[in-house]
């Protein structure tokens, strides 16, 4: 959400329709003051206002404003943006330090979002990035705060809303693409574009000038559905070529990323194609990412499968490099991700998987390890059983933090379980926190009956209800939610 206070007019975007004036000051209260002095001894009187009224200070020193606005930020986005706004009309003091912080994440909510009654829901998401493109213009000390741009949310919802045509959203994501290397050399987090194929072209070329600052990407908005691609699939060529939404091959987007030294956390949230259209004579090592990853995470809309051989050309250059790796199991076709584990997860601190209630991997316990020695944060989702859960990973000599939320057991009692997990837990070195979702079948629905223990693991033993307050370096945290009919 934007919103430019300059000199006189320069309102152009806010989440409510805000008054182009102040609002008019509260009328004074001279004259009451006047009236009581009235009726005051005249001995009274010759003692001066300045005398015993302290002088007020108008605005808050310039650290304190700050520090403020440092908590507004803890807050959502939505509200973070309505106090921002208006913390901008307090003062001068106040509005350049808000506007800064304003600019430096753009929030544009869809017209159709749904507290839209807090917002000017005549604005679409086009009007609003239309408007955003002139106040970058015409304000280059506010587009110089610019860190964040979420181009690939606005395509879609420039879509959804239907106000404009497909064909001049992509123009003015590319319009505003082409902006930022001149006014916003501070660009740290981007959100791919969303273009029509006949401007991919143009696309490619605006994000490869893009500065070389940028940290973070976001690829695709994780829906499953393309909207009326698939109505274009079977109508006149020129007319797909216009209004079909682009798709990216793995190569096309490396090249782009090669530019991108400083690029560190990328989160894949659609597929890409293994092969561009000019790309079906290369070798698939050809089509591999040079960057070098920190963190990469795999979120793919719906049901959506990455091809195989995907992620060992998204990851070919993050080897040595990838630190955090988070990844939907089933999007995945089966043994990928145990392979990559097994090839390249001796660097990997933190690991997390996700799946689908079908999906079980016996064999990703066992490679996670045997090859993941780094390990200090590790959460799993596949299906496993609570007798073969735990002593395996006490393998993992630095692991701090532990989390397996779809586990099986046959024991039907609590206590019962802690006597087994208790087991366990002595053969771990730096655990610190243990959670379980354990569940005495392989269904897990509302309506069922969950028991919920919090336990302190210490030295061989349960610590009792007294002790727990008294924390000890070594102490393991256990929560344990317990499902059964």
């Amino acid at each position: 959400m934007l919103c430019v206070l300059a000199p006189h007019h320069s309102l152009l975007s806010s989440p409510a329709t805000l008054p182009l004036n102040p609002r008019p000051a509260p009328k004074s209260l001279a004259p009451s003051l006047v009236a009581s002095k009235r009726s005051t001894p005249a001995a009274d009187l010759s003692t001066k206002a300045s005398d015993t009224v302290p002088p007020v200070r108008k605005d808050l020193p310039e650290d304190c404003i700050y520090e403020i606005l440092a908590h507004v930020l803890a807050l959502t986005r939505t509200e973070a943006t309505r106090t921002l706004v208006a913390l901008s009309l307090v003062s001068s003091a106040w509005r350049d330090p808000s506007q800064r912080l304003l600019f430096r994440q753009p929030h544009l909510p869809s017209s159709t979002y749904k507290h839209r009654t807090h917002f000017n829901s005549t604005l679409t998401t086009y009007s609003r990035m239309l408007l955003l493109k002139n106040t970058l213009e015409a304000h280059p000390h506010l587009a110089s705060s610019v860190q964040s741009l979420a181009f690939g949310p606005w395509s879609t919802a420039v879509k959804q809303e239907a106000t404009h045509d497909r064909p001049s959203g992509s123009k003015l994501a590319i319009d505003l693409l082409r902006l930022v290397p001149t006014l916003c050399p501070q660009l740290r987090a981007l959100s791919w574009p969303g273009v029509v194929i006949s401007d991919k072209v143009d696309a490619s070329s605006a994000l490869q000038r893009l500065p070389p600052t940028i940290e973070t990407l976001h690829l695709g908005d994780g829906s499953s559905d393309r909207d009326m691609d698939l109505a274009l699939k079977y109508l006149d060529p020129a007319l797909r070529r216009e209004f079909g939404s682009a798709r990216w091959s793995v190569g096309e987007v490396g090249a782009v990323l090669a530019r991108w030294p400083s690029l560190r956390k990328v989160v894949l949230m659609e597929t890409l194609l293994s092969r561009g259209e000019d790309e079906w004579g290369l070798s698939a090592e050809s089509a591999r990412w040079s960057c070098e990853l920190e963190e990469f995470e795999l979120a793919l809309g719906g049901q959506s499968v990455l091809a195989l051989g995907d992620l060992e050309r998204i990851l070919g250059g993050s080897r040595d490099s990838l630190r955090r790796l988070s990844i939907t199991e089933h999007q995945l076709h089966p043994q990928v991700l145990i392979n990559y584990l097994t090839s390249s997860g001796s660097a990997l601190t933190h690991l997390s998987t996700t799946t689908n209630a079908l999906h079980s991997s016996p064999l990703l316990l066992s490679a996670v390890a045997s090859s993941c020695a780094s390990l200090r944060h590790l959460s799993l989702g596949s299906f496993l059983n609570l007798s073969d859960a735990l002593q395996p990973l006490s393998r993992l000599r630095h692991l701090e933090t532990l989390s397996l939320k779809t586990v099986s057991t046959l024991v039907s009692q609590p206590t019962e379980l802690l006597k087994t997990i208790a087991r366990d837990l002595r053969g771990f070195a730096r655990l610190k926190k243990v959670y379980l979702e354990v569940s005495s079948d392989y269904g897990r629905g509302f309506g069922r009956e969950v028991t919920v223990e919090r336990r302190v693991w210490r030295g061989g033993r349960w610590l009792d209800w007294a002790e727990r307050e008294m924390r000890m370096e070594g102490d393991i945290e256990v929560e344990l939610r317990y499902y059964k009919r």
